[in-house]
């Protein structure tokens, strides 16, 4: 996933997580991934890797095709 735009990535992750009002906390506790690294994706410091963007795809209720640019998704102002 080194090819992932960070800022689109963050812009995604952003905005999904308004949506659901979801913490770092409750985010890490549900994948398993670190609030540090969380927070590191977040701010668009860091770049998952394909496992954890799976996670974070599956928790948010979103799908890898949109997490990672590919589509749109209805009601999320990105």
């Amino acid at each position: 996933m080194q090819n992932l735009d960070r800022e689109l990535l963050k812009n995604r992750l952003g905005a999904i997580k308004a949506k659901t009002g979801i913490t770092y906390r409750q985010l890490s506790e549900k994948t398993g991934i670190a609030q540090s690294t969380i927070g590191a994706y977040m701010v668009g410091r860091r770049v998952p890797e394909l496992e954890n963007a799976f996670l974070l795809a599956q928790v948010l209720g979103v799908s890898m095709n949109w997490l990672c640019g590919m589509d749109k998704l209805k009601g999320v102002q990105e």
